[in-house]
């Protein structure tokens, strides 16, 4: 599968970028986490979860007799797996550093693995994936916030840019959550935006989908996050962008 990608990141109006993204076309890896915690805290955890993927999907990819970590059956579908252990390889890593000045770090993080024809996808936290293509955006994940679990349930609440705990998430990289996990097959080229809520919070689906129209993959994530600055982001903003042709 080819791959047509570019990333950006900007800290805003923030005096540090706790945002991490990496974008590894040879082994099909792209990730994004958006770190929490105060003093350097988020900024470590990001690395440290965005790290951790890493290592383990690299070995994966390196090592032709490499196995799956936590006891996971060999006979799993390797897709999903790989992500699921990658991501509690990550949580392991940032709960083993939550001491001191870093007791409260943690992080979102969206993945997306490529091989073959297939796509697997992880979120936790906040931060988002979405698909483009002919039939227009989609988001993919499903915020794992205060928020949209009182949707969930029916509780009647305002729009989310009055929402006075719009921030607040139920899961986390570092508080041994889990990640959701999703699994699609590309038969056609497709345009995948992994990003952080800085974002997704400063920019609509429109805009976003019409940027995703008109921009080359190379250049799409460069132009989200100025557009997102221009539009008065009061966050930290990451997009990467992934344009996949089967």
């Amino acid at each position: 599968m080819k791959h047509r990608y570019s990333l950006a990141s900007d800290r805003g109006p923030r005096k540090s970028n706790q945002d991490k993204g990496l974008a590894d076309p040879k082994r099909g890896l792209f990730v994004v986490a958006d770190g929490m915690g105060g003093y350097a805290g988020g900024e470590v955890a990001s690395a440290l979860a965005v790290e951790a993927v890493a290592e383990l999907i690299t070995r994966d990819h390196d090592d032709a007799e490499s196995t799956l970590p936590f006891g996971y059956p060999p006979d799993v579908d390797p897709m999903p797996g790989l992500l699921d252990v990658a991501f509690r390889a990550a949580d392991e890593r940032v709960r083993e550093r939550r001491q001191g000045a870093l007791s409260n770090m943690g992080t979102t993080m969206v993945a997306l693995l490529a091989r073959g024809s297939r796509v697997a996808l992880a979120h936790v936290g906040d931060s988002r994936i979405y698909r483009f293509d002919q039939t227009g955006l989609e988001q993919l994940t499903r915020d794992h916030s205060l928020y949209e679990e009182l949707r969930a349930v029916g509780s009647a609440v305002p729009p989310l840019t009055e929402y006075a705990y719009a921030n607040v998430i139920t899961r986390a990289i570092g508080a041994e959550s889990r990640a959701d996990l999703l699994i699609l097959d590309v038969a056609e080229p497709v345009t995948f935006l992994l990003c952080s809520d800085g974002l997704s919070g400063a920019l609509d689906a429109e805009t976003m989908a019409e940027i995703l129209r008109s921009v080359p993959a190379e250049r799409a994530a460069d132009v989200l996050v100025s557009d997102a600055l221009t539009a008065g982001a009061s966050d930290n903003v990451t997009a990467l962008v992934v344009g996949l042709e089967p």
